[in-house]
């Protein structure tokens, strides 16, 4: 058993450490404007808006881990480690750019593909874990609620 208070604060630090703070530093800049002036279009990296999706998304756990608190003293561990086990590389991921660690080779560029598949790949794994990690929660969530009401 794992005390529900250090569960929510973990995945508390979790989804302040996913948040993705470079939206604050170029917020008042054009770094999101249109690469042709006059026109009303927004340019909104990938990685950022990936960020802020998984940020969401666990702001809603920490939220429910913080309501489960109030009404239980303790959690399953086993349940609280799957969750955290399928959350922490998606947060990791976020922060480190596999791409810096690919060896450009303009000589054979069919091998610098297979390394992008294999990076693409990896990150779109992690992604599908990560919300896997989620739904897992929600379902332990439900059940909890369900067995507070009899």
């Amino acid at each position: 058993m794992i005390k529900t208070k250090l569960a929510f604060i973990v995945f508390l630090l979790l989804s302040l450490i996913i948040f993705p703070y470079y939206i604050l530093i170029h917020l008042s800049s054009d770094f999101f404007s249109s690469l042709v002036p006059g026109w009303n279009t927004n340019i909104y990296p990938g990685e950022m808006m990936g960020d802020l999706l998984k940020f969401m998304i666990l702001s809603f756990s920490v939220f429910y881990y913080w309501k489960l608190s109030k009404n239980l003293n303790n959690l399953s561990f086993k349940r609280f480690i799957i969750h955290f086990l399928l959350t922490i590389p998606a947060i990791i991921i976020s922060k480190i750019s596999f791409y810096e660690l690919l060896n450009l080779n303009i000589l054979d560029p069919e091998k610098t593909v297979g390394r992008m598949h294999i990076i693409v790949y990896s990150i779109t794994l992690v992604n599908i874990l990560f919300f896997a990690g989620q739904v897992y929660f929600w379902r332990f969530y439900n059940q909890c609620e369900k067995s507070k009401e009899n």
